[in-house]
């Protein structure tokens, strides 16, 4: 984090001043703001559009419903907007909303730490077959492409990958072969495959709790070992590259896997969900950027 401004009531200073100071800060890569009412709309649709043409611009509004725009009114004195006016706004001005403030964070998170791309083919790679369903129904419902892999993508798969219990159709139901005591040759397999494969554009990884963290307990030097490999894979990939650690019933493990990933600059997620809603918005906004949407 760069800087940060609470402005209050914004009685000299506005948005629009901010989001000026910052769209020219060479020590600013992402712009995140909530705000809760606009004094002066064309100043800061002018503003929002010039900085998101030059770095990404993440909005959190709030007051957006009937009730939240009486608490915005006694809490600032702003009038709320009409949601169908200002999601038309927003899009107009080419930034990313966001609805609270972990979904801020998530998607600052992708837009800092994952590699941009322009397309939508995910590869997965989840620890258990059910694993396996439930974050392709989440990066699908967020408009996220789970394509079958190419033909030598798979001859290369099938010379080692364990399917007694396993698929590597993609998403690659990888528990068995990566296996309990984690087989970190045989994951790095699984990353060059999909690196190379013109059908995927960016990797996202379950890090299973009941897989991974409880040995990673009992040996840390495991830990250390998955943390310097994913690290590497999200450095030397020209793909963007999001791992996914559930907090599950080994919240302490899980918490510091993620803040070790996250400190070697690998986006880190709590959940299949929130992971696949802040790649859809960083891909959204890439491809805006692109002028492919």
């Amino acid at each position: 984090c760069s800087k940060t401004v609470s402005f209050g009531n914004a009685v000299l200073l506005d948005a629009p001043d901010y989001l000026d100071y910052f769209a020219k800060d060479p020590e600013t890569e992402v712009i995140a703001m909530y705000i809760e009412g606009v004094k002066d709309g064309p100043r800061l649709m002018t503003s929002l559009k010039k900085a998101a043409k030059k770095k990404p611009v993440v909005v959190w509004k709030g007051g957006t419903t009937a009730a939240g725009g009486r608490a915005v009114y006694s809490h600032t004195a702003s009038l709320a907007t009409a949601p169908a006016i200002w999601d038309a706004a927003m899009r107009q001005a080419g930034v990313i909303q966001t609805e609270n403030l972990d979904e801020t964070i998530d998607a600052v998170k992708a837009l800092v730490h994952c590699k941009p791309t322009t397309g939508r083919g995910m590869g997965l790679v989840a620890m258990t077959g059910g694993q396996s369903v439930v974050i392709t129904d989440a990066f699908g419902r967020e408009g996220l492409d789970v394509p079958l892999l190419t033909d030598k993508s798979y001859e290369q798969l099938a010379s080692f990958f364990n399917i007694i219990g396993g698929s590597y159709r993609n998403p690659l139901d990888a528990g068995g072969t990566i296996g309990m005591g984690f087989v970190p040759g045989n994951l790095q397999k699984l990353f060059d495959i999909l690196e190379e494969d013109k059908n995927i554009d960016a990797v996202a990884m379950e890090v299973s709790g009941t897989f991974i963290a409880r040995r990673m307990r009992q040996h840390p030097a495991m830990l250390d070992g998955f943390v310097e490999l994913l690290a590497k894979q999200r450095e030397q990939s020209k793909k963007p590259f999001l791992a996914i650690a559930h907090p599950s019933h080994l919240e302490d493990i899980m918490l510091e896997i993620r803040t070790r990933l996250l400190e070697r600059g690998v986006a880190t997620f709590t959940s299949f969900q929130a992971a696949a809603r802040a790649m859809s918005q960083a891909i959204c906004y890439w491809r805006r950027r692109a002028g492919r949407e």
